[in-house]
């Protein structure tokens, strides 16, 4: 049975590669923890605001900003938390930074041993609406677990799980037609502010890590860029 799923799961594997993505410029950056999630949500803004530009000179060719790497111990409150648990959390945290952000979706947690990867881009030049990238970039991130480490991730619950654990979060902004924010992926993170403040209408303790070593946490540059070439098909990445 396992072999037979894996099977359906590589042919879907190659079906999302055979999507075409052509006549675009594709800017691939990696940021470390030397940046706090406030300078990386700046840098966010400012690519949309370079999108937007380019969208009004009227230039034909489409472009792309793959903004990836690893946030310092973070929660970010989105549009759908309550202003009171921003300050409770402010009061309360002395070694975790708080940010209210604009994407969808409650609480998450961002901390060393977790990749974020922000695909930055005029929407309707790839896609029909926000569903289809949604959905897009789950299947893709699933196909890519399952060809590079033989891991079969479940997509589900707007996200995606290993062994009934999510271990997978997304949540996106629209602006002008421009998305940004993205998802976050769980390799090996401390899992204790999980629990302690649960993200996103999961329990803390239905979170977990793709991996069970610190060993995989070490090597996130080279996850990003070998995502970033799957979801873009972009070979060329350097």
């Amino acid at each position: 049975m396992i072999q037979e799923r894996s099977d359906y799961s590589l042919k879907q594997t190659k079906l999302l590669q055979n999507r075409l993505f052509e006549g675009f410029e594709l800017q691939f950056d990696y940021f470390d923890l030397n940046k706090s999630y406030e300078e990386i949500l700046k840098e966010q803004k400012n690519r949309v605001s370079s999108i937007k530009s380019y969208i009004d000179s009227e230039n034909k060719k489409s472009k792309v900003f793959s903004l990836c790497g690893v946030h310092p111990k973070t929660y970010t409150l989105g549009r759908s938390v309550d202003d009171k648990i921003y300050e409770e959390l402010k009061g309360a945290s002395t070694s975790y930074a708080v940010s209210s952000v604009s994407r969808g979706g409650k609480l998450m947690y961002h901390g060393p041993g977790q990749l974020s990867l922000y695909f930055i881009f005029n929407l309707k030049d790839f896609f029909s609406g926000p569903r289809e990238y949604t959905e897009y970039l789950f299947k893709s991130v699933k196909a890519y677990f399952l060809r590079e480490y033989d891991i079969e991730l479940e997509l589900k619950s707007q996200g995606l799980w290993l062994n009934n654990k999510k271990v997978c979060f997304m949540g996106i902004r629209i602006k002008n037609g421009i998305v940004y924010h993205g998802l976050s992926i769980n390799y090996y993170v401390d899992l204790k502010p999980f629990v302690n403040r649960p993200p996103c209408n999961v329990s803390g303790d239905s979170v977990g890590n793709i991996f069970s070593s610190p060993l995989a946490a070490l090597f996130l540059k080279d996850e990003a860029c070998k995502i970033t070439k799957d979801v873009f098909n972009q070979n060329h990445i350097a």
